[in-house]
């Protein structure tokens, strides 16, 4: 048995054995506010609680996969913040709140003695001072060939508004299906590798427009359901260019047609993701909604319009929202709606965070940036929030929701109620099925778009080997021990619908005017540009070469020119982007725009001082086998190392392109060389350096 569907029968038997939680109890909704003096500090704030008895703080940079096992600090149940004076300008840190808390429910009636819960509940928080731009890559636009031409100019203002954010886009046309068709499933995954393997390795995003073929993987029941076993949809698999899935192992018929998967019919095996997808993968996609009145070109476009409005801040969009929990204290261990409250918090403060009714709360005219609600569900309704039809008569005024409940998840469905916000008016862009499992969205706040949360909830895992999950929503305790919720990790069924390029704070950031590039002899570039209308806080500068592209300045710059130290020939390009420093209820962070693009190509470069302690060092000398060649001392330039015999005749050529100052080490296997002396030469800026080395077997 496969291990995700492990993880669906444990999530069945807790939600019949562990103690039900209100789901806001479950949630730190957490805040921080930053200070670069009288030195940098983070302050991490979250809300009251009269249960808890201590906060556990843990921290991690982004680029780190997991939180340390040990606690940066403990702190007694009177705290509500903790200030980190350990952090820098620049640098972004991932914080998890552990609350833990024990609650009085009630009195044994044959001891007379109280009952409690005792529980941990979670909050995270991405916090930084002046963090670096996000940069955001290629993007793919995989548009339904058959809605192309219908489409077309809600697609121009979409790649418009792409570029001007720093997006490099792509638009690539696959076909549609509407039903199943492993062929044109292969077509489609054909399509998104051939751009993923193009040379700039660049592409980051999937964004779905239209009825394009849907991919099914595994046998799964994320809600429950035996009805509901089967295949379900797996736009992750296009998130996985290059990953190879097997059709001979799962048989299984059911109920339901779409569920059904048995060996070589198109479907997928897999029942859990293997990998962290490649690509943030988002779909908007309004076949077969007849609840609404308009045809499927009609709410394409729609759609298209709604994007562009909030991406040029025409919205006056709230932080935080509202959240509608229809489940309660109804016996499932989850307490799903706990995704709402932890999500909504680092954007805008816990006051910013309430309980509604979705429909009734979103009426208007105020926008949301956020929405959660959950309840018993079909197809096209979750129990206390509403139905489809409500989507299509009443307004929702927020801009990324989330729903839960029963059947919806499996979003290949006639009317059906997740892919229904996107077709609302006048304002939702996004659906996630937050509950199994949950998902984590607090990168947000600082600049990260909706794809990035989909990549990191898609790939979390709640448990891992010797320690909690990176992200988890909860523990309760019990005389057995701690038990987790973790029905629906790493499952196939995990999607967006929307717009995976979509951030919370959206608005144009004009582009530096008049750039130019020239050559300064002996081995600079001067690059000269005027700031924007309206100003900017700042400038990122980056070289292009080979296809290759290099961050120039870690921090942005706030002169309007650069000069590049290089030793380069040939052709360069360089991208210039203005930045907005931007602050949330998380921190600050730069936000860059679309770049001013330059190139230039340099001739005649002259050579770099080379510090006379460059060395090359081989190790063993002599060698049988695998010989390590280290360069160290290195001016940043181009370094070429090869191997020659004593016939000047050459064995192996290593090209390592950009190399900064430090060191480089290449690694040559001589078990097929023959016994002799053979010559190793480095250049390096027209210097060169020769070593000999020996080989004996």
């Amino acid at each position: 048995m496969s291990r995700s569907v492990l993880l669906v029968l444990l999530g069945l038997i807790l939600s019949s054995t562990a103690t039900a939680q209100v789901s806001r109890d479950l949630a730190v909704l957490a805040s921080a506010t930053v200070s670069e003096s009288p030195k940098p500090s983070i302050t991490v704030r979250w809300n009251q609680d009269p249960y808890a008895k201590s906060y556990m703080i843990f921290r991690k940079l982004k680029t780190e996969q997991a939180f340390p096992a040990a606690a940066l600090v403990t702190l007694d149940s009177t705290a509500l913040r903790y200030t980190d004076e350990d952090v820098k300008v620049g640098t972004g840190y991932e914080y998890r709140i552990v609350k833990h808390c024990i609650q009085q429910v009630g009195i044994d009636t044959t001891t007379k003695k109280p009952l409690y819960k005792e529980y941990d509940a979670t909050g995270f928080l991405y916090s930084g001072i002046k963090v670096p731009s996000v940069d955001r890559g290629r993007v793919l636009l995989l548009v339904d060939t058959t809605m192309a031409t219908a489409i077309a100019s809600g697609l121009a203002t979409l790649r418009t508004d792409l570029e001007a954010e720093g997006w490099i886009v792509s638009v690539r046309y696959a076909p549609r299906a509407e039903t199943f068709d492993s062929g044109a499933v292969r077509r489609v995954r054909d399509i998104i590798r051939e751009e993923y393997r193009k040379p700039t390795q660049d592409l980051t995003t999937l964004f779905i427009i239209g009825h394009v073929a849907v991919a099914y993987s595994g046998m799964i029941a994320p809600d429950g359901h035996p009805d509901h076993l089967g295949a379900w949809p797996a736009d992750v698999i296009y998130g996985d260019p290059e990953g190879v899935y097997s059709d001979n192992i799962v048989n299984k018929t059911g109920v339901r047609a779409a569920q059904v998967n048995v060996p070589k019919d198109g479907k997928f095996d897999a029942s859990g993701i293997a990998f962290a997808p490649k690509l943030a993968v988002g779909r908007v996609d309004f076949f077969d909604m007849p609840q609404f009145t308009s045809t499927e070109v009609e709410l394409l476009n729609q759609y298209l319009k709604k994007d562009h409005d909030f991406r040029t801040n025409t919205w006056n969009v709230r932080a935080g929202g509202f959240v509608d929990d229809n489940f309660g204290a109804s016996g499932y261990p989850e307490a799903f709606a706990s995704s709402g409250w932890r999500t909504m918090s680092v954007f805008g403060s816990d006051t910013s965070v309430k309980a509604g009714d979705f429909f009734g709360s979103l009426g208007g005219p105020q926008t949301y940036l956020w929405s959660y609600g959950c309840g018993g569900g079909t197809d096209t309704s979750a129990g206390g929030v509403g139905g489809t039809s409500a989507f299509a008569s009443k307004p929702v005024n927020a801009v990324f929701t989330m729903l839960f409940g029963s059947y919806f998840g499996d979003w290949n469905t006639k009317n059906n109620f997740l892919r229904a916000p996107l077709a609302s008016s006048p304002r939702a862009l996004t659906c996630a099925w937050s509950g199994r499992p949950h998902w984590y969205t607090h990168h947000m706040a600082l600049g990260e778009s909706i794809g990035y949360s989909t990549v990191i909830s898609q790939f979390n895992s709640t448990v891992e080997i010797n320690r909690v999950g990176t992200y988890f929503p909860h523990l309760y305790y019990t005389s057995q021990g701690a038990s987790m919720q973790t029905s629906g990790d790493q499952m196939v069924h995990i999607a967006l619908m929307g717009d995976p390029t979509l951030r919370a704070q959206m608005s144009v950031i004009p582009m530096p005017a008049q750039a130019s590039a020239t050559t300064q002899y002996p081995n600079m570039v001067k690059l000269t540009w005027l700031a924007p209308a309206g100003g900017s806080d700042g400038y990122v500068v980056y070289r292009i070469r080979k296809n290759i592209t290099r961050l120039l300045t870690k921090q942005p710059i706030t002169t309007t020119q650069y000069v590049d130290s290089l030793s380069n020939e040939g052709d360069l390009t360089y991208l210039i982007r203005s930045c907005k420093l931007r602050s949330t209820a998380s921190g600050t962070y730069y936000d860059a725009g679309k770049a001013a693009v330059v190139t230039v190509t340099t001739t005649d470069v002259a050579s770099e001082d080379v510090d006379a302690s460059t060395t090359m060092d081989i190790a063993p000398n002599p060698a049988s086998n695998d010989v390590v060649i280290t360069a160290s001392s290195l001016t940043h330039g181009d370094v070429t190392v090869s191997v020659h015999d004593v016939a000047g005749r050459t064995l192996a050529t290593w090209q390592l392109d950009d190399v900064s100052v430090g060191s480089s080490t290449i690694t040559w296997n001589t078990s097929n060389v023959a016994t002799g002396r053979y010559i190793v030469r480095m250049m390096q800026h027209g210097r060169v350096i020769t070593r000999t080395i020996a080989v004996v077997h």
